[in-house]
């Protein structure tokens, strides 16, 4: 089960950090390369989902997750806003890193330099280098806008269906490939909420760069907190 857990926190952690390759792509005046980022972290993502699903599965259908585990799963599932919580801690670390990869994908057209010292040197000069002051985020918590209210309850289905289908699968165990199934319809929900409201605003103010880039800031510290109201919520269901 940890390493369930913490192959999701994985996931968490890349796909949460997308906003900020958006960010820093608009920081360049290049939001092209920003979204080209994020799609190539996106398909890092779906490689950890390939070795999640499986596992999963597999515990399923041996009976692993039982009621005795139920209590346990609040302990495990901390490890999502933790990740998060590193994402939000690492933001000026990361958008330097990923700083580093677009002006080098826009520079010679691949996310790394052909290493001329090895490859060894070659990643110890994009992790330890910062590119710039301009890639800082403002880390001012503000209070959340109506906007920011909404996408918050948009990613709270999809940080609720990981713990919800181990519940339902441990009291239910009869029923595990149904909500297997059905935990992709939780998930679902938040691509399409995101996809059909969020994009639009973004592209509306694509010719607002601070704008932009401030919005696109405040998505990591949202998802921390609908993380933490999973949390918060999860615990009496598996407790009581």
């Amino acid at each position: 089960m940890f390493v369930l857990f913490l192959l999701i926190s994985i996931l968490v952690f890349i796909e949460s950090s997308t906003s900020i390759a958006r960010s820093v792509g608009f920081s360049v005046n290049s939001p092209y390369a920003g979204i080209t980022l994020q799609g190539s972290l996106s398909i890092v993502s779906r490689f950890v989902i390939f070795l999640y699903s499986p596992l999963l599965g597999w515990l399923a259908d041996t009976k692993k997750i039982n009621l005795n585990v139920v209590n346990s799963i609040p302990y495990l599932y901390s490890l999502v806003p933790i990740s998060l919580l590193a994402v939000f801690v690492l933001q000026n670390q990361i958008a330097s890193l990923y700083g580093k990869l677009i002006t080098t994908s826009l520079t010679h057209g691949r996310w790394i330099k052909q290493p001329s010292k090895g490859f060894r040197s070659t990643i110890k000069d994009i992790t330890m280098r910062p590119i710039t002051a301009s890639f800082k985020f403002n880390t001012r918590l503000k209070r959340f806008s109506r906007v920011k209210c909404i996408i918050l309850l948009l990613y709270f289905p999809y940080y609720a269906a990981w713990p919800i289908t181990f519940v339902l699968i441990a009291s239910y165990p009869d029923y595990r490939a149904t909500f297997l199934s059905a935990s992709t319809v939780l998930t679902a929900l938040n691509t399409i909420g995101l996809t059909i409201w969020f994009d639009p605003i973004l592209l509306k103010m694509q010719n607002h760069q601070r704008s932009s880039v401030l919005f696109l800031n405040s998505l990591v510290i949202t998802r921390l907190w609908s993380s933490i109201l999973v949390y918060l919520i999860l615990i009496p269901i598996c407790f009581f």
